[in-house]
């Protein structure tokens, strides 16, 4: 056939060995190179084993050619400006991502001969670290006599009084939709009454989740799906940078004393809301040294608030006036016998320690003392007796107060 010089100019067809208009690009340029089929907008967003890609809609495209570091990772059709790159390309398998790993990409459109215009430019994201999620105790207003004039939470019980609270802290890089850790307390001489989820209580109730307290464990869940979730909240994130999990109110009552008080959280177990999908996704949750080989709990401890004379840590246990925890003894009451009543048996007592028979203590002396003049005498005995009838032991109340017996008189 005749040779002809085709829209490039260049001579076709026939002996020339030239398919003519083979030099037009998918854009219909003459030698050009696609230009109309080059990525842009490209951006990369690291994931927990995976990165979200997304970049500009072209219409000139049949598909989209995906680049990671260099080596083709995926082709999406034309209508999917967008990726979510697991390390493997749909449905193939695989593994997924490494952590803590940069990966960078390129992407380019495809025309419908199948070739590629230029590629855009890099995109570069970092995969989440191993562990996700880590969890840290607050122990600063477990103290009681703090809480009282410290706390933010004020009475979480009803009691009328602002409680000792432990506080757990997270860092989350994914929205969370569930937590559980165990709790223990060393000695055991204190309980945990209640526990509050964190984000409700800082948002007055208008977020978080709803937890349960069991039996050294707690449990936090959106069990009335209300769509209930803790932020995400970790260093560098423009705002708290972590989230207040969790808030375990203390009982006003100790058991048994001691000093200081070692609090432990393990056994954590988080779960995440996975932003590109919606979906829950386990999170691998530590402490806050991020280091599991040394295992995955976290330990402090607080000092007990002020002991009363049976050293019990907010007792209301008190001396008497003899010293004597919880004695009962008051100074010139009369009561030597410390049965809670001035009668006839105390009178007998001062008879016999004024005749020598049985001497009384020096708490007995304090106590038999009824005019304070530091002996026991005849005196005594009349006041008692005076006490006895009247029935009024106010009278020895106040020893400035003097009033005539009918001795005196």
């Amino acid at each position: 056939g005749a040779a002809f010089v085709d829209s490039c100019g260049e001579c076709s067809e026939g002996n020339s060995g030239h398919v003519a208009d083979s030099d037009i690009d998918d854009c219909g340029e003459c030698f050009g190179d696609n230009l109309c089929l080059a990525g842009s907008g490209l951006s990369a967003i690291g994931g927990l084993n995976e990165v979200m890609l997304q970049w500009d809609f072209n219409s000139g495209a049949v598909a989209y050619n995906l680049y990671r570091d260099g080596e083709l990772a995926c082709s999406t059709p034309t209508d999917m400006p967008y990726y979510l790159d697991d390390g493997t390309c749909f449905d193939e398998a695989g593994w997924g991502l490494g952590y803590d790993t940069e990966y960078c990409y390129t992407i380019t459109g495809v025309g419908a001969s199948g070739n590629e215009g230029p590629a855009s430019d890099e995109a570069c994201a970092t995969t989440l670290p191993q562990l996700q999620a880590f969890l840290d105790l607050d122990l600063s207003l477990a103290n009681a006599d703090i809480a009282a004039v410290a706390s933010p939470f004020g009475d979480l019980t009803g009691d009328g009084n602002n409680d000792a609270v432990i506080m757990v802290n997270m860092v989350n890089f994914f929205p969370v939709d569930g937590y559980q850790f165990n709790f223990a307390l060393n000695p055991d001489i204190v309980d945990v009454v209640a526990a509050f989820d964190g984000t409700y209580l800082m948002s007055g109730g208008a977020s978080g989740l709803v937890t349960y307290l069991g039996n050294g464990v707690v449990l936090g869940a959106d069990l009335g799906f209300t769509g209930g979730s803790v932020p995400a909240g970790y260093p560098g994130d423009g705002g708290a940078e972590g989230n207040l999990l969790a808030v375990l109110v203390l009982s006003p009552e100790y058991t048994g004393a001691g000093d200081d008080i070692e609090v432990t959280i393990s056994d954590f177990i988080v779960s995440g809301i996975n932003p590109f999908t919606g979906s829950s996704v386990t999170l691998n949750a530590c402490d806050a040294d991020l280091d599991p080989t040394n295992g995955c709990y976290d330990t402090d401890t607080f000092s007990t608030p002020a002991a009363d004379c049976f050293d019990i840590p907010s007792g209301s246990a008190q001396l008497d006036d003899c010293s004597i925890c919880e004695g009962g003894n008051v100074a010139a009451s009369g009561d030597v016998s410390n049965d809670g009543q001035l009668n006839i048996s105390d009178l007998i007592m001062m008879v016999e320690t004024i005749n020598g028979v049985s001497p009384f203590s020096s708490c007995e002396e304090l106590v038999g003392d009824m005019n304070e003049d530091a002996v026991i005498n005849i005196i005594d005995i009349v006041f008692a007796v005076e006490v006895i009838f009247s029935q009024d032991l106010s009278r020895t109340a106040d020893s400035t107060i003097k009033v005539p017996t009918s001795v005196e008189l």
